[in-house]
């Protein structure tokens, strides 16, 4: 994941870089006149990377729009298989990994007819607050198929999945460009725990 601010709050970034760019006017009074501009642009950097990486977590409401997702979930994939007459449930584990720029999302597949395991992973992500306090997270991913199974290719997809702020509750849809017929379907599952592990 780029650093980005697409996920922060304007005006208290904003007040955060000037309230620490006045006091490092202040602090840097006795020093050389060329030092506190690049002192400053560094500071500010630095603490940013920070709470990017590490502090967000503790206080997201602080800078950012968006809560903390990350994590482990737990679900079923109800999938529209062209070879079967009717829709095939999956078993599958969703993990959302998180700063406070973006998130990376990884979901992992156990095929129920091989018993193979596949692995999709986002390309492009989105999450947006919805007017009642839950959460929207889109997301395009790149699923490697198996190589020995002639229906299940390389594909790309698409979800747009529901995300109850006050439990983490995730339910949504699917669809894909599978070849040679795309697929579509459903996705719930429920928060297990605060660890990834990048496997089913």
């Amino acid at each position: 994941m780029d650093f980005s601010f697409k996920y922060y709050k304007p005006k208290p970034l904003i007040s955060f870089v000037v309230f620490f760019a006045i006091l490092m006017i202040f602090v840097s009074n006795h020093l050389p006149p060329w030092i506190p501009i690049p002192a400053t642009v560094a500071s500010i950097t630095v603490l940013l990377w920070i709470y990017d990486k590490y502090l967000w977590k503790k206080m997201p409401w602080l800078l950012l729009k968006i809560p903390d997702i990350s994590g482990r979930y737990k679900g079923e994939l109800v999938s529209s298989w062209p070879v079967v007459e009717k829709p095939v449930k999956i078993n599958i584990f969703i993990e959302v990994s998180q700063t406070g720029s973006g998130l990376h999302i990884r979901q992992f597949n156990k095929n129920p007819q091989t018993d193979q395991l596949t692995q999709s992973s986002s390309n492009i992500e989105n999450v947006s607050v919805l007017p009642d306090g839950n959460l929207k997270l889109s997301f395009g991913y790149v699923n490697d198929g198996e190589a020995t199974q002639a229906h299940l290719t390389k594909h790309d997809g698409f979800c747009i999945l529901d995300i109850q702020k006050h439990d983490k509750k995730i339910k949504g849809i699917y669809f894909t460009n599978r070849h040679p017929q795309p697929t579509r379907g459903e996705i719930t599952a429920i928060f297990e725990n605060e660890q990834t592990i990048g496997r089913f």
